[in-house]
């Protein structure tokens, strides 16, 4: 399903409808009480902003924009609203979105909804239909909730449809939507409000801090928005790990502050994995999938998380990196994060060179240079530079020197020195010096030491 970000300004045409079987006269600023609610509306007494605009910029973190201006009310004969208020707008609009303002949404055919990809009606192309109150008394306590308008607005604008399986933690589901609450990580993303944020974790173990989803985004740089990890079920699945704290008053409505995990299939499928949310200390494990999400710490505006994903004993030659970090030979060197996501048996030789660099000779010969740029282990190190261009798989040995020198030995015993002199990988690594007359191809090891050492066995 193809989801259309909403990033800068959407226009929609904006239009009082009412039905004359159930509607009585509303006051006569009803126009402009009806602006406010779309633009800008003020609470009596704290002067906090419920307008739609203002749910809008929080959700979107200021990414998104609604403009459009507010039509003189129309009446409809009967629940069909949408097509007298299509029809009564001027020639020459300029629209193709209307928005259909109900005074409330007592009866039938008056809740929430939307309708897109419409044969054109004066021009409209779609439409929504909201309601400004709950109930016939028009009471300002019992305003239809901001996040029901973002519901339909959202299935208008952005083209998505599928409701999650969020119950209170995205506006696109029906209690997440009467609770106002903010968007989830992955439909903040197709709306493209999370340009940076959500980080991909393979496999292995990673342990990182969550950057409460209420908060501005993209997130401080020893945090992340949300944690996406691939499912061994389909290509298309994912499940993805975030946090939500009641930290504004859209998120101040989410039913319980915590951690969490759900799958999304097919891009907008989603299943809350969770029940519904972690705190410190719990732990959410999923054997057949290998995924077990551990909350270790309450953190300011986030929390601290440890995210494992064993292994899938179905892929093979997968690239691991694994870190010694204690240095002292006490502890169990485990737990590795994938960085390439196979194919890596294939290659004849594999070598380390300096500064994060993979060498790697392919069937084909070639010498290849790999950067392990991001030394996270989260991404896939992968689209290689071509530094030799042959001949490569020849050699009896491979290994690396210090200063970017590359030893080989080849099929007459000698050893050569190559220097990658250039380290852009934009030129061919050839014209070897000869450092070892003869002889070198008899040694069952070799490898390197510290300044300029090689041993051999």
């Amino acid at each position: 399903m193809a989801v259309t970000p909403w990033v800068g300004v959407r226009r929609i045409a904006i239009v009082p409808a009412l039905n004359r079987q159930v509607d009585r006269e509303p006051p006569a600023d009803w126009e402009y009480q009806v602006r406010s609610r779309v633009f800008y509306d003020p609470e009596p007494g704290t002067g906090r902003d419920r307008s739609f605009q203002h749910y809008l910029h929080a959700l979107s973190y200021g990414r998104a924009h609604l403009d459009g201006e507010v039509f003189p009310r129309v009446w409809a004969e009967d629940a069909e609203v949408n097509v007298p208020a299509m029809r009564s707008l001027p020639p020459g609009h300029g629209y193709q979105a209307l928005l259909a303002v109900l005074p409330h949404e007592a009866g039938e055919h008056r809740g929430g909804h939307a309708f897109g990809g419409i044969s054109p009606v004066n021009g409209i192309k779609g439409w929504a239909r909201v309601a400004m109150f709950s109930n016939p008394l028009l009471r300002d306590d019992q305003r239809q909730p901001i996040g029901v308008w973002g519901q339909e607005l959202f299935h208008l604008l952005c083209d998505l449809w599928e409701h999650p399986g969020l119950p209170g933690y995205d506006p696109m589901d029906g209690d997440g939507a009467r609770r106002s609450t903010h968007a989830s990580a992955t439909t903040k993303r197709l709306f493209g409000w999370l340009p940076a944020g959500v980080v991909d974790h393979a496999e292995g173990r990673l342990d990182t801090n969550l950057h409460a989803i209420g908060l501005v985004q993209p997130p401080p740089p020893d945090r992340v928005t949300a944690v996406r990890v691939p499912s061994r079920r389909a290509a298309n699945r994912f499940f993805f790990v975030e946090g939500r704290l009641r930290t504004d008053p859209f998120d101040g409505m989410v039913p319980a502050e915590g951690v969490l995990v759900y799958e999304v299939n097919d891009t907008v499928k989603v299943t809350l994995r969770t029940g519904p949310a972690l705190s410190t200390g719990q732990t959410y494990d999923d054997p057949d999938e290998g995924l077990r999400v551990t909350v270790t710490d309450n953190l300011t505006g986030g929390f601290a998380v440890s995210v494992f994903h064993a292994p899938d004993p179905t892929v093979s030659g997968r690239l691991l990196r694994y870190v010694d970090a204690s240095q002292t030979g006490g502890g169990d060197v485990s737990s590795p994060q994938v960085i390439g996501l196979g194919g890596w048996q294939q290659f004849r030789f594999l070598f380390p060179g300096a500064d994060n660099v993979i060498y790697a000779v392919d069937q084909a010969g070639r010498l290849l240079r790999y950067v392990d740029a991001s030394q996270t282990g989260g991404g896939d190190v992968s689209n290689p530079q071509i530094i030799g261009q042959g001949g490569w798989q020849q050699f009896r040995f491979l290994f690396p020197g210090a200063d970017n020198v590359i030893y080989a030995v080849d099929q007459a015993g000698r050893l050569l020195r190559y220097v990658d002199a250039s380290q852009t990988g934009g030129g061919d690594v050839s014209n070897p010096q000869i450092i070892g007359q003869g002889g070198w191809q008899q040694f069952r090891f070799l490898f390197p030491g510290a300044d300029n050492v090689i041993y051999a066995v």
